[in-house]
C-alpha cells in the first residue's frame, strides 16, 4: 500500500513552477470574476498562497495574464448557451 505524507500547502506551492503559478493565479481569478459561487474556500486559499509565492519570487512584479485551458472551457459553456 503507498502512503501519502501531507505535506502544507505553502511547502507544496514552493515547488512550483513559475509556469503552474501564473495558470493557478489567472484561473482562479477568472472564476472569481464570471461566477464567485464557482470557488470554494480551499480554492481561494490556493491562490492565496500561489500569489504569495510569486510575491516572495519577484517581489512586485505582477503576475503575467494568460488564458488558460480551463478559461476557453469555462467561455465557451458560456458562449454555447447563451440566455
Amino acid at each position: 500500500m503507498n502512503y501519502v505524507i501531507p505535506v502544507p500547502l505553502t511547502e507544496a506551492v514552493k515547488k512550483y513552477n513559475d509556469a503552474d503559478l501564473i495558470e493557478v493565479i489567472n484561473t482562479y481569478q477568472y472564476k472569481l470574476k464570471k461566477n464567485k459561487y464557482d470557488v470554494n474556500e480551499a480554492a481561494l486559499c490556493l491562490m492565496d498562497t500561489c500569489k504569495t509565492e510569486w510575491a516572495r519570487r519577484y517581489g512586485k512584479k505582477p503576475v503575467p495574464t494568460i488564458m488558460t485551458e480551463e478559461m476557453m472551457i469555462i467561455e465557451g459553456e458560456i458562449n454555447d448557451f447563451p440566455y
